[in-house]
């Protein structure tokens, strides 16, 4: 069978979102389409230091939803391939808390990682969203690259597909099965 990787904010869970609506409750504009880069550069509405500091609040995780679709994709995905977690986490106990019971409930193998993550052989695929990630698998594996504002300069080829959402993206690589 074979094996991928599976990043969650940004492919499976709406993390900007979560952001939105958690500074939202805190009175403070975040506009995620304005992001341009995964570090929230960007016309985003905000000082970018009021999101990085709401990374660390429990309502952004605790309240993060799956995108449409998602749980029925999932579900065909770990029909055709063993999926491994392959998310990354701020070094909050509560965070890494919520991640690891998403991973159990979800029904997937892996770990998390805190900081950056390490480049894994023997994957068949990555579905990723964030650039520099992405940028590290280029030729090693294919890559399931999911859109978003902040990854448009990511350019495909080379094993890299982009597809609008996770859905699509599962769609294409079950077809290859």
């Amino acid at each position: 069978m074979r094996r991928v990787l599976l990043d969650f904010d940004g492919v499976i869970v709406d993390m900007l979102g979560s952001l939105q609506h958690t500074l939202s409750e805190e009175g403070i504009s975040f506009n995620p389409e304005g992001v341009e880069t995964y570090d929230f550069h960007g016309s985003i509405g905000c000082d970018r230091q009021k999101v990085y500091d709401c990374l660390n609040h429990r309502a952004v995780y605790a309240g993060a939803q799956f995108y449409n679709g998602v749980e029925d994709s999932l579900e065909k995905l770990k029909n055709h391939a063993e999926v491994y977690c392959y998310s990354s986490v701020v070094p909050n106990p509560f965070v890494m808390l919520v991640r690891q019971h998403l991973i159990k409930d979800i029904g997937i193998k892996g770990d998390l990682y805190v900081g950056e993550k390490p480049v894994l052989d023997g994957y068949d695929a990555l579905f990723e969203d964030c650039p520099e990630v992405v940028e590290r698998y280029r030729g090693r594996t294919d890559v399931y690259l999911i859109d978003h504002t902040y990854n448009k300069n990511v350019q495909t080829g080379n094993g890299i597909e982009r597809f609008s959402t996770f859905v699509e993206a599962v769609e294409s690589f079950c077809s290859k099965s």
